[in-house]
């Protein structure tokens, strides 16, 4: 069973993303498509109920890396999707659940026992888990919820004993089992995983919406805060804009009324004598 929900913050690199739509996007769901298509027009035996398991199994690990999107997605994963991929196509080749290659390719593919193919697909998942466990992310994922690492290793290894022992009776009934508590405990009722990973968003408690409200208070008062200071400073600004402008115009009053002086005409002495009589002629 395969966990590949690694996320991460930031831009995506854009190779990230293109590989993740190459693989989860063209690639899984042709393969996947086309041998479900054949699987309809199969006959029903034992090997095509095997087929049924592992379309239903390469079902869930298309929704699963669909899910888990392009953040993250590196050049290991790949390499590991492609494994996948080829081990898809070469049991369902080896089943006999399809015919849609070279004659040369199914004669060869033919000849490789079952059960070890079918081992092989549910053996990649843990070993892919295990080889990235060297890598210090992982590490810290494990160590942080190691209860959901190992149930997924056990699982998978369950699975690939269940897978080895293709001839045995009720070999396919255990592997049935164990795809369907992977389905429901990882895909449906997933409350025990870890929370941040694709399958389970992270809770928001009532501790943190309460921490959360009040954090929103704080700065919404600070910005009122700020706001009312602008709009104090704002109005001290117009005010000593008006006054500015009343000085102006008083200025300008002013020098109006002096050049109004300066160009009034001059008036001419009165002919009268100092006493105030009439002079004569």
């Amino acid at each position: 069973m395969a966990e590949t929900g690694a996320s991460s913050s930031g831009r995506i690199p854009d190779s990230h993303a293109r590989l993740h739509n190459l693989v989860y996007s063209v690639l899984y769901p042709a393969f996947l498509g086309s041998f479900i298509f054949g699987l309809l027009s199969q006959p029903v035996t034992r090997d095509w109920h095997w087929g049924l398991l592992l379309a239903f199994y390469f079902t869930l690990q298309q929704i699963e890396g669909t899910l888990s999107g392009p953040a993250g997605y590196s050049w290991g994963q790949l390499v590991r999707d492609a494994g996948e991929m080829a081990l898809m196509v070469l049991a369902f080749i080896a089943l006999g659940l399809t015919r849609d290659f070279r004659p040369d390719i199914v004669s060869l593919v033919g000849k490789l026992p079952p059960q070890c193919v079918l081992a092989a697909i549910f053996l990649l998942p843990p070993l892919a888990r295990i080889l990235g466990g060297l890598r210090d992310r992982w590490k810290r994922s494990f160590v942080r919820a190691p209860g959901f690492y190992w149930a997924l290793t056990i699982l998978s290894l369950v699975a690939t004993v269940a897978a080895y022992s293709y001839d045995e009776p009720g070999s396919l009934r255990l592997a049935w089992i164990l795809l369907l508590v992977y389905f429901t405990a990882f895909q449906i009722f997933n409350e025990w995983l870890p929370e941040g990973s694709f399958r389970r968003p992270p809770a928001v408690t009532e501790t943190a919406a309460s921490v959360n409200v009040a954090s929103a208070v704080s700065e919404a008062d600070r910005a009122a805060t700020a706001a009312l200071s602008a709009a104090e400073q704002a109005a001290a600004a117009a005010k000593d804009a008006s006054a500015a402008a009343q000085s102006a115009r008083d200025a300008a009053a002013t020098v109006n009324a002096r050049k109004a002086d300066i160009a009034a005409p001059v008036v001419a002495p009165s002919a009268h004598s100092e006493s105030g009589k009439p002079s004569k002629s």
